[in-house]
């Protein structure tokens, strides 16, 4: 393995990085030889006080929400890790189940490299929040 890919994998580890397919958050690149692209950046730890879930309300029209979506729009502004967005939405989901609630994905049309970017219940990936009026 590469020096790169060792350090990145380590940063990941540790939760100081992330590691993405811009391709598993719906990013495309018409470059062929850019096909397979990766962000990564340094960890901001998400304060206590922040909730996704009023940042969806505040910053993302509609009642459905993608879950990747969510998570890149955070991971832009605010630099927080995929692991951190992913307890946050299943703890504020929980919490606000008559409010948000979360929906399965359907594990065929999902690639594999976004399923680590979809929170986890039991056995089953969640890919979008529903808002419910």
């Amino acid at each position: 393995m590469r020096f790169w890919d060792v350090y990145t994998k380590w940063g990941e580890t540790l939760g100081l990085l992330n590691k993405c397919s811009l391709a598993s958050f719906g990013v495309e690149i018409d470059n062929p030889h850019f096909k397979n692209i990766y962000v990564c950046n340094q960890t901001t730890p998400m304060p206590r006080e922040f909730s996704v879930c009023n940042y969806i309300q505040d910053k993302m029209p509609g009642t459905s929400y993608y879950i990747p979506d969510i998570e890149w729009k955070l991971i832009k502004e605010f630099g927080f890790s995929v692991q951190e967005i992913k307890k946050a939405i299943l703890d504020e989901c929980t919490a606000k189940n008559f409010t948000f609630r979360l929906q399965k994905a359907s594990f065929l049309t999902v690639d594999h490299e976004a399923l680590k970017l979809f929170p986890i219940i039991g056995n089953t990936y969640m890919s979008h929040i529903l808002k419910i009026s």
